[in-house]
């Protein structure tokens, strides 16, 4: 397989997929009928840039599915930027990405009392500042929170009204992640590895049983599809 990160490189691919697909795999893009290597990068929520190893030919709202090295199915999802600059993430891109999948889902305009440049980022500080241990209701500017959640800069933890940034939540999956490869993972073990109370801990696993990343087991939460 072609490296993506080679010289020569190509116009990359912003897309939202229906699954996260981790930082850096390499995976094979089908677009049609065509199938072309490429690089991930995460950028929260269901954002992400493909980088690929030769040109692809695509258009905004086109659908694509994706696959590992072996042709095993990862993801799905929808073009947003079809020639888009390798870039990383922050407030702004997750916000043009953000408004770029509601017009193609046909989602109302944004209201005009939509959080600002300033509010959303002091909630994204405060989140970041948090770390996995910031599991607190949402502040005053509750808006500027859901909208991160919507962007996928902060995950909301179920219905209990509690955030995490989304960057602290990744490194709680890995920790869970790491855990799961040898056996069943449990709170108190998640506790001591993030350094954060085991009543965090247990919010974040349940999380990760929301999304499917664990999965109940005959003793303790497992990693699915590990047996």
């Amino acid at each position: 397989m072609a490296d993506p990160t080679a010289p020569g490189r190509h116009p990359a691919l912003d897309v939202a997929l229906d699954g996260r697909v981790a930082h850096g795999s390499d995976v094979v893009v089908v677009l049609g009928d065509a199938r072309v290597a490429a690089r991930t990068s995460w950028f929260g929520g269901p954002f992400h840039q493909l980088r690929p190893a030769a040109p692809v030919a695509a258009h905004r709202g086109d659908r694509l599915l994706l696959q590992d090295v072996d042709g095993a199915p990862l993801a799905a999802g929808l073009v947003l930027d079809p020639a888009a600059p390798r870039h990383g993430t922050g407030n702004e891109v997750l916000i043009r990405l953000r408004r770029v999948l509601d017009g193609l889902r046909g989602a109302p305009a944004p209201p005009p009392d939509e959080p600002g440049d300033e509010a959303l980022a002091a909630a994204d500080a405060a989140l970041r500042a948090a770390g996995p241990a910031g599991l607190v209701p949402a502040p005053a500017d509750a808006p500027a929170v859901g909208f991160l959640v919507r962007a996928g800069r902060a995950v909301a933890l179920g219905d209990t009204g509690l955030h995490v940034h989304a960057r602290a939540f990744a490194r709680a999956e890995e920790a869970a992640l790491a855990r799961g490869s040898a056996g069943a993972v449990r709170a108190q073990h998640l506790a001591q590895d993030l350094g954060v109370p085991a009543p965090v801990a247990a919010a974040l696993l349940a999380q990760l049983v929301a999304e499917r990343v664990l999965v109940p087991g005959d003793d303790g939460l497992q990693v699915r599809g590990r047996r």
